[in-house]
């Protein structure tokens, strides 16, 4: 992350000063109900999908700008679907993938493929034996089909785990049979071994009324195998997609924020008793900085590998939307986006973007040299370069790690300086 800010001890002051900013790009009319996490087309706009609105009331696909453009793609007339839930899967240069959740041939739910230019082909209507009411994202499989999951039906009714070719060809892998899992609400990833990896919202020890969920691994053959059942104590009921991070560990959101590895040891990450473990409702992404970043109830958060939370933004309802139920996205610069399913100026939700910057406090003399001190994000370590001149050029003087409220602190230890500037810079 190219996240930098920029000061004088000349001057005594922070000539650019940066904060994490929150913008509203776009409110969604009434009854629209945002819950997808968006994609980067190749364009450089975002496209998702809304549950309700568009020129039916059955929802839509959008394009929009990082200047928030918006353009409505796609209004679903039930019969060609209704009501998406999961966002948009990239399929190259012009064309995404993704599934409605209900309506189609059978009303049960399908698989489309849209273009850049709204047109909108149907791929598979499920009819229930075969799977129900998908609601996770798509991905596409290293064999080049598409693999996802239904929260009802198959030949169990408990939902399901598919393949599907890009031509339409369906196959259903495995019918979840609530001891195993039942309803999943996120789609899958394929992992670093070839295996996919989700998790069921519900399901798997059954002894505990309908079960708190299961987190799963599935060989492309329909093999499922169940990682780690949820009790019910601190953590429950997981929703999203998993992520997995280079090191091979999966993370997850479950009420709390969790890490398993693909062996099943699991491990709740957000130790924090400030933070609000039952508001957590999506997936999660790791930024370029090498932490998470999710969504909860009203806030856009940031946690570090160690457990280290912190706000990124807060969500006021009418003045900037309400209900955040979508992961977030990174463009290549600081800046994250999503949407809010709720509030905004007509109730039906928001576009947002969010600047990850930081800042300088005005810098002050120390007995033995200038005091720096800047704000930035919680437990992230900062390079602090220096020069002579605001043109460099620039040499690392020293590193520094913020405190749990994103505080540095740094001594330069140049008493005879009279004149220095500093960078900001994230490793």
């Amino acid at each position: 992350m190219n996240t930098r800010a920029f000061a004088t001890c000349f001057l005594l002051s922070a000539i650019t000063a940066f904060a994490h900013d929150l913008r509203i790009l776009y409110n969604f009319p009434t009854n629209s109900y945002p819950q997808s996490t968006l994609v980067f087309g190749s364009d450089g706009a975002l496209y998702g999908t809304t549950q309700m609105g568009g020129d039916f009331g059955y929802g839509s696909v959008f394009r929009i700008t990082t200047q928030g453009d918006f353009t409505n793609l796609f209004s679903f007339h039930r019969s060609d679907g209704a009501y998406p839930y999961s966002g948009l899967l990239k399929a190259g240069d012009d064309a995404f993938y993704g599934t409605a959740q209900n309506g189609g041939a059978q009303g049960w739910g399908t698989v489309f493929r849209i273009t850049t230019n709204g047109a909108l082909t149907t791929l598979c209507d499920f009819a229930n034996t075969n799977g129900a009411y998908p609601k996770g994202v798509l991905i596409r499989g290293r064999d080049g089909a598409l693999y996802g999951t239904t929260y009802g039906g198959g030949s169990m009714g408990y939902g399901s785990v598919f393949r599907i070719t890009t031509e339409g060809m369906l196959t259903t892998l495995v019918s979840l049979a609530n001891t195993n899992g039942a309803g999943p609400f996120g789609g899958m990833i394929q992992g670093q071994d070839g295996a996919f990896y989700g998790s069921t919202t519900y399901g798997g020890d059954v002894g505990f009324a309908s079960g708190y969920g299961t987190i799963f691994c599935v060989t492309s053959g329909g093999e499922l195998t169940n990682l780690y059942i949820f009790h019910g104590f601190g953590s429950s009921n997981p929703i999203g997609e998993l992520l997995q991070t280079g090191d091979g560990l999966l993370y997850g959101v479950a009420g709390s924020i969790f890490q398993i590895t693909t062996n099943g040891t699991f491990k709740i990450l957000d130790d924090n008793p400030s933070f609000p473990q039952p508001m957590c409702r999506s997936g999660l992404m790791q930024g370029a900085d090498g932490a998470l970043y999710g969504t909860a109830w009203d806030t856009a958060y940031r946690i570090t590998a160690n457990g280290v939370v912190t706000d990124l933004a807060v969500f006021y309802n009418f003045w900037n939307g309400s209900d955040p139920r979508a992961g977030l996205v990174q463009d290549q610069d600081t800046a994250l986006y999503g949407t809010t399913a709720q509030g905004g100026l007509f109730g039906g939700g928001t576009v947002f973007r969010i600047d990850l910057t930081s800042y300088f406090y005005p810098l002050t003399r120390a007995t033995n040299g200038w005091q720096v001190l800047f704000a930035g994000l919680a437990g992230n370590t900062y390079r602090v370069l220096r020069s002579s001149s605001a043109a460099g050029p620039w040499v690392t003087a020293t590193n520094v790690v913020t405190d749990g409220y994103g505080l540095g602190r740094w001594v330069d230890p140049e008493p005879g300086l009279d004149r220095a500037f500093y960078l900001l810079v994230l490793p």
